[in-house]
Formats: structure tokens, C-alpha cells, sequence
């Protein structure tokens, strides 16, 4: 393919011109979630943003098309980058009829119509038209992931962190106008396209950006006294680290696993590289001296403990799925050892650590690479653990907290619960809930503090983990809530100053509860957070309530409702009250019903328990009409909740930091 079929497009250009792009019926469906959707918003804000970048292209991907004529019409048939092509054309929409008017900002006059379709799928194509003119509301026609994705990027694109003040906004919108770059690649007329996807379907996987940090590291250890133990430690250290979903200790041999772990695995007393160092790696694969990035790769098969053939297979990798990936997880272990206020951002992986690894003085970047390697180790073991996991066992799968048991007398090992299950509930159900309020890595902060709590402050054999743990994760929510979302100020406090600065703890109690009451720009943490209070105050209540994935705030008494029923003002369909989160596929099937019809549909269909709010609503419903008047008092009830809180942190302040448990050995 020469260069004649390769065009450079800016999103400008991509949208002005007169082509037709059409994604054929073999591609998949729109299946971006809100993770992926704002993913791409935040990588292009952090490139218009970065001194040495934003004055440069920033390039999104291709755009693979076979370009055909249908009734006497050009297309471009879509074969590779549909889900792109269909997110810019929702991102532009809500810019063009929402965020321009929030931020007073300049519009894409360019942008005035839809060039993409979708071949068949009738709702998917009437859904981007739809959005494009601002008609939202009819549910029923709409695709409901495309609607989603729609409202998601909005509220993303509104976060204050982003744009504090309008002309920060312009200067995004010109950046994503002018500088980012899409290449469009056509395929040649006589192109076998059955072979072309097969080909797509089977190519090989790239080299990750993490392979390549391991084998940067390797080479700072090169100049170490004793370099050929110290490559070959932080080789198995890497190796072992690198599955996200399999546990630390089973990175290791058996007879290695005592010495790291302790008799039963499940402890960690190692003070520093070296003592890692000490424990007998002999059957471990030497890491040779002139070691080129392929032998790194390679390394990472060849050095699977040869005990590890003997496990059960299932219990080892398949039975748990990470919150996290392992770049992700390198940028919070870097972000704990330095104390930085490192980006959470894996798409820039080498970016982030390339100050680190090439500081001018040897011993400095030797010191480093082994302190990593430490920390890299301390932090899978408490990320193992002490975080929750995706649990897949016995056709279920459920947020789980365990820890890897070796019994000595038997001779065999397996998973049990972290803490008591009374215990264990409380943390999964915290951790739980701020999980799926951050879908997106970037946003993982919540993790970032346990890890640093944990790292800095606890003591693995203290009867009092559980508790303080719990302590910390509630003083850090309440931090959430008050020092970022509801904040009275135009400012909210930087999450990790939350964190790092302040322990966790709340600092400012001053609240605008006006906040809660600005319908789908709720933040999503907020509604998660209540729900979680809602669950402490009767657990036995809502045992059946797990935290999953929602993004979709709905509007118990619809915005649009259908034509027999009146209309609200728009202030009081929008008040608290009147809002909960559910998933948006449910959101989409039930949406312009009436109160009654969501609660009796609800009933009859017998569906899981979404939201507990929710369920409190339909409560309400049942004994009288779900008026205006309800509105009000429901979500003045709700408030109160929030109310009290606030009024316990002002009145007795002392008594709230006496219950956190502040990160010792902090620097001044």
C-alpha cells in the first residue's frame, strides 16, 4: 500500500468535507463504555495541555476504508476504526449543544451534519441524528450505549479539574479542532477483504509499554556491584508482579514462597531489595550480561517457577480479575516511592518515568531501580490482599477480599476471607463502591491511598487493620464528597492533596447542596456514596445489593414524559429527590414511563436491585402518587444524610482525626 492511499485528516477536516462513512453490518456494534469514551477525551486534554506537545499533532489512530459507490452515492465503507469514528461523532455533538453554551465558548460551525451510518441498524444511525439535534429524550428509539457515551462525555468535558476557567475550554476546543489527527488508509480496489480481516484478526500483539520499562531498568542495573543477582531479582520481582489477576506468591518457587511469605505465605517482613536478593533463586533463569529487550520478553516466559505446571490452573489465573491493569499499577507503586504527584495515566508509561531513570548520577539511578523493584513487590502483596478482586467461582462471580493461605500440615494452600466476613463485607462494599464510581484508570485514586495507607502506615499483624483500614476509607470518602464534589468554592481540592497532604481527612466542611440538585450533572460518586450509607444504616435490608457499574442518572418522573401526563418544571425534575443511578440499558427501556410503571415493572420482571435509592423511591411510590411534594421531601431526606455528616465534622473535629489513622514517616 503506497501513500497515495493514506490521507492526513484533522478532526476538522474529517467532519467538514462531504464524505459518507457507513459501518457495515459485519462490524460490531457501538460497545465503547464510559471508561473508553472519556479515556480519549483525557488523552487528547492531556496533550493540548503538555508545554512541549500542544503545539504539535496528536495522532488518534487510523481509519482503515473501502471506498465503494452505492446508489450512485461515494462511501467510505469502515472496516477498521469504527468505534473512534462513532465516539467523535458523539463527543462533537455534545460540544456543539451543551458545552459551548456552559462555557461561553466558540462552537464548531463546521460541524453541521452527520456523515456516519451505520448500514441496518436503523436505531443506531436515528440515535447519532438524534443527538446531533439536541432530541434526547425519546428513549425508546435510541440506541442506549450510544445515548450513554453521549451524556457521559458531556459531564466529563464539565469537570472543573479540566477547565476552571472558559478560555481553558477554547483553547481545548482549537487544539481538538486543528491538532488532532486521524490517517485514513483506503484499501486498494481489488482488495480480498475476507483475507484483509483475516489477516486483522490474527496479527500479532504489540510490545507493551511495560516490557520496555523492565528492560530500561535492567540496564540501570548493569552498574551494580554485584549486577548479574541484581538484574536476575528484579527479573523474577517483574515477572512475578506482571498478572494482574494471579497472586504474587505463586510467581515464585515453593521453597521461595516460605521464605518471602512466611510459613503460611500470607505475611510480608522483607525490609529492602537485598533481603530479596538473599533468597536462593538458583534454579531461576540467569539473566545474561549483554541482555537485549527481546531476552527481556523472552524472560518472562522462561522464568515461571517449574512448581507452578503443578498448580490447579483455574485457582491461579482464571478464578480472579484485577480492578486494575499492570501499567496502571507501576504508575501507583512510582507514585507511593517518589511522593509525586504522579499522572495515573499508562498511555504515557515511559513519558512519566523517564525523569526518573535518567538522572545524571549512577548510584542515584541504581538506588531507584532496586527501591522500585522493592516496592514494586511490597505493593502487589498488599494490592493481593487488601483489594477487592472480580471473583469468577462455581458459575457465580461476585467482588471477593482474600488472601492466599499455605497450610503446613496438609501440605496444600488456598484462598480464604482477608478478615472476618462481617469485616470483609464492610471493605468490599466500600472499595466497591468507589470502584465503579472511577471507571477510568486515570481516576483510580481511591486505590492510589489504600496502597499508600497500607504501604506507610500498616501493621500486617495488627488486630486493628481491618478497622483502621475501614476508618481511612470512610474519612477518605467523606473527603470525596465534601472536598471535591460538593465543595463550596470554584476550586475543589486536587485529589492528591486529599491523599498525600491532608491523610485522608476531610478539610473543608463548607457545602453547596445546590449541587445535587442539576439532574444528569450529578456526579455519579455521589449517588454511589449515598447508597453505600444507605446500605450501612440496614445492611440486612438490602443484603441482596451489590455496587456494579452505572452510569445512566434517571429521572424517576421522567423529563419527557408521555403525552397524557403533565410535564414538570424543569427545576423540580431535576431535584435530588427525584434522581437515582441505574445502568443506562434499563435507563433507556423505562425512561419516559410513568413513577408507577417502573415500580410495577420492576416487580413483575423481578430485576436485580440497582439502587438503593431506587428502591426507597418505589417505596414511596406505592403508598402515594410520586408528586412534586414527594420530590421534595425524598430528596430533602437524602440531604439530611449528607447534612449530618457535615455537622458532626464541624462540631467535634478533633474527634474525627482522632479516628483516622495518620500515614507516619511522612517527609516535611
Amino acid at each position: 500500500m503506497n501513500n497515495e492511499n493514506i490521507t492526513t485528516l484533522t478532526i476538522k477536516d474529517l467532519f467538514e468535507n462531504n464524505d459518507n462513512y457507513v459501518i457495515p453490518i459485519y462490524q460490531r456494534n457501538f460497545a465503547w463504555t464510559i471508561s473508553e469514551i472519556t479515556q480519549l477525551i483525557q488523552d487528547i486534554y492531556d496533550f493540548s495541555t503538555d508545554e512541549d506537545k500542544k503545539n504539535k499533532n496528536y495522532y488518534i489512530g487510523s481509519l482503515v476504508v473501502y471506498k465503494k459507490v452505492k446508489d450512485d452515492e461515494e462511501i467510505y465503507e469502515t472496516i477498521d476504526g469504527q468505534q473512534r469514528l462513532t465516539a467523535l461523532n458523539i463527543i462533537l455533538s455534545g460540544i456543539k449543544n451543551d458545552l459551548s453554551n456552559h462555557y461561553n465558548s466558540k462552537t464548531f460551525d463546521w460541524y453541521d451534519n452527520i456523515n456516519l451510518k451505520f448500514d441496518v441498524r436503523e436505531k443506531s444511525t436515528k440515535t447519532l441524528k438524534a443527538l446531533f439535534d439536541d432530541k434526547v429524550y425519546n428513549h425508546e428509539k435510541f440506541d442506549a450505549n450510544i445515548k450513554q457515551s453521549y451524556l457521559d462525555s458531556i459531564k466529563f468535558l464539565k469537570e472543573k479539574e479540566l477547565f476552571p476557567k472558559p478560555q481553558k475550554f477554547n483553547e481545548f476546543l482549537n487544539f481538538f479542532e486543528n491538532n488532532v489527527v486521524i490517517l485514513r488508509v483506503e484499501v486498494p480496489d481489488d482488495t480480498d477483504l475476507n483475507h484483509y480481516f483475516e489477516i486483522m484478526n490474527n496479527r500479532g500483539e504489540q510490545l507493551e509499554k511495560h516490557e520496555i520499562l523492565k528492560s530500561y531498568f535492567i540496564e540501570i542495573l548493569e552498574g551494580d556491584g554485584s549486577s548479574e543477582h541484581s538484574k536476575k531479582t528484579f527479573n523474577q520481582i517483574w515477572n512475578a508482579c506482571s498478572n494482574m489477576d494471579k497472586y504474587v506468591q505463586m510467581g515464585f518457587e515453593k521453597k521461595d514462597r516460605k521464605i518471602l511469605f512466611g510459613e503460611e505465605w500470607n505475611t510480608f517482613q522483607l525490609e529492602k531489595f537485598e533481603d530479596v536478593k538473599n533468597v536462593s533463586v538458583s534454579k531461576n533463569p540467569v539473566v545474561k550480561q549483554n541482555l537485549n529487550l527481546l531476552d527481556i520478553i523472552n524472560s518472562t516466559q522462561d522464568s515461571k517457577p517449574k512448581n507452578i505446571s503443578k498448580e490447579p490452573i483455574d485457582e491461579i489465573g482464571n478464578r480472579f480479575n484485577s480492578v486494575i491493569n499492570f501499567s496502571n499499577f507501576l504508575l501507583h507503586v512510582l507514585r507511593i516511592q517518589t511522593e509525586d504527584n504522579v499522572p495515573l495515566d499508562d498511555k504515557r508509561l515511559l513519558d512519566i518515568f523517564e525523569p526518573y531513570l535518567k538522572t545524571d548520577d549512577k548510584e542515584t539511578r541504581i538506588k531507584f531501580a532496586k527501591d522500585f523493584g522493592f516496592n514494586l513487590l511490597k505493593c502487589k502483596f498488599l494490592f493481593d490482599t487488601y483489594v477487592i478482586k472480580r471473583e469468577y467461582l462455581a458459575n457465580k462471580n461476585q467482588w471477593s477480599l482474600k488472601t492466599l493461605q499455605y497450610y503446613p500440615e496438609n501440605k496444600n494452600w488456598n484462598f480464604k476471607n482477608t478478615f472476618s466476613e462481617a469485616e470483609n463485607q464492610d471493605l468490599i462494599m466500600i472499595m466497591a463502591m468507589f470502584h465503579v464510581s472511577f471507571p477510568t484508570l486515570v481516576y483510580k485514586h481511591w486505590l492510589n491511598a489504600i496502597l499508600y495507607f497500607l504501604f506507610k502506615s500498616a501493621d500486617f499483624n495488627s488486630d486493628n487493620l481491618q478497622l483502621n483500614l475501614k476508618n481511612y476509607l470512610e474519612n477518605l470518602a467523606k473527603a470525596f464528597l465534601f472536598n471535591r464534589f460538593l465543595i463550596n468554592k470554584d476550586e475543589p481540592i486536587d485529589y492528591f492533596e486529599i491523599i498525600y497532604t491532608n491523610d485522608g481527612i476531610c478539610k473543608d466542611h463548607e457545602i453547596d447542596m445546590k449541587k445535587l440538585d442539576k439532574g444528569v450533572n450529578v456526579e455519579n460518586f455521589i449517588f454511589n456514596y449515598l447508597d453505600y450509607l444507605l446500605w450501612q444504616d440496614d445492611k440486612n435490608k438490602f443484603k441482596e445489593f451489590e455496587f456494579t457499574f452505572r452510569s445512566s442518572i434517571e429521572h424517576f418522573y421522567p423529563q419527557k414524559p408521555k403525552e397524557s401526563h403533565m410535564e414538570m418544571e424543569v427545576e423540580i425534575a431535576n431535584n435530588f429527590g427525584n434522581l437515582c443511578l441505574i445502568s443506562s440499558r434499563e435507563n433507556s427501556e423505562l425512561s419516559n414511563k410513568t413513577p408507577k410503571e417502573k415500580r410495577i415493572h420492576h416487580q413483575e420482571t423481578n430485576l436485580k436491585m440497582e439502587s438503593i435509592k431506587q428502591q426507597l423511591m418505589f417505596k414511596i411510590e406505592e403508598e402515594r402518587e410520586w408528586k412534586e411534594k414527594e420530590i421534595q421531601e425524598h430528596g430533602n431526606e437524602m440531604k439530611e444524610i449528607f447534612k449530618k455528616i457535615q455537622d458532626n465534622l464541624t462540631k467535634d473535629e478533633d474527634n474525627y482525626s482522632s479516628n483516622a489513622v495518620v500515614i507516619k514517616d511522612k517527609p516535611p
